[in-house]
Order: structure tokens, then sequence, then C-alpha cells
């Protein structure tokens, strides 16, 4: 069996890139684990107020996927840690991340939105198209609620359990103008 002796420089070289990898590794293993409640805050609290989610959603996906790609070398995917094929890892790794990016980048957007009140913040009257209350359950009695639109999107808000819905003509909104053109409605 032959030795290999490396050169001092490319020992140095070696342990650079293992300490490049495991730092990658860690940074995007942290980003997925962040981006898991994330993912329901963004869609529990923002997604039904958000006129173009769709749109921003592929957009963080897309610059996730982006960042993903330039550092795809830096993590180590050899098949010897591993039993699927490289390009199964490469595809499943780039997915991940993605999402994970994605998320993060939402949740900055909204962030934004939120905290800086995007390029223009204003507060208007819609009118309401319907009311109604919710299915009762068996620990839940029914609760009343209001519907808007806002350039064909449904906004709505609930009222405390008894309240009489049927005479609210008007929902006040805030429509906050975002950074990247994306439109956030908030009903007060």
């Amino acid at each position: 069996m032959k030795n290999i002796i490396l050169h001092p420089s490319q020992y140095q070289e070696e342990r650079t890139s293992d300490w490049i990898n495991r730092f990658f590794g860690v940074l995007f293993g942290i980003t997925f684990l962040i981006s898991i409640p994330l993912i329901f805050w963004t869609l529990s609290i923002y997604w039904t107020t958000l006129i173009d989610g769709y749109c921003l959603f592929l957009l963080a996906l897309f610059i996730g996927f982006s960042i993903t790609i330039l550092f795809r070398k830096r993590i180590d995917l050899s098949s010897s840690k591993h039993d699927l094929p490289r390009g199964v890892q490469l595809i499943l790794f780039c997915v991940f991340n993605s999402f994970s990016f994605g998320t993060i980048i939402i949740f900055f957007i909204l962030w934004g939105n939120q905290a800086f009140g995007g390029r223009s913040h204003t507060t208007m009257k819609i009118a309401v198209t319907s009311f109604g209350h919710t299915r009762p359950t068996r620990n839940n009695d029914p609760v009343p609620f209001v519907e808007a639109m806002y350039k064909n999107k449904k906004v709505g808000k609930y009222y405390p359990r008894y309240a009489d819905v049927e005479h609210v003509d008007s929902l006040k909104v805030s429509v906050i103008n975002g950074w990247l053109g994306f439109e956030v409605v908030v009903v007060e």
C-alpha cells in the first residue's frame, strides 16, 4: 500500500476547506431551523393580508435558490457520508435551502414594511361585501365576521361573539405600499 504524503501547503488548504464547509453547513442548518417558525408565522399572520403574496413568495424563493446555487460547492456532499446520489443530494439541498432563505427574506421584507411603513402608508374605508358567522365547533361558539374586497383580495375582521355585524357597512384598513411594490393591507 502506497503512503500519500501531503505537502504542508496542501494540508493547510484542505483544513481551510473543511472549516469553510463546516461553517456553511452550520449556517444553512441554522437558517433552515429559523425558517420553520417563520414559515408558520408568515403564513398565519400575513399571507391573507398580502395583495401580491404569491409574487413575493416566488421572488423570495428565486433569491434563496440563487444564494444556494452560489454556495453549493462549499457544502460537503460527498457520497461517503450520504446514501443518496450526488445529484439528488444537490437538488434536495437547493430546494430546502431555497425555502429557508426565501422564508427569511419574506420575513425581513414584511418586517421592513411594518417597521418603516414602506414607501407610503394610507388609511381608508372600504365597503363590506359580505358578513356571517364561523362554523360552531365542540369547544367554540360561532363568531361573527365581515369581509370586504380590496383589489380582488378578500380582507376580513372578526367581532366579539354576540356583536351585530349586519349593520356594519365598511371596514377601516391600513394600506402599506411596500418596498418592492408589494402592498400589505391590515384591517384596523
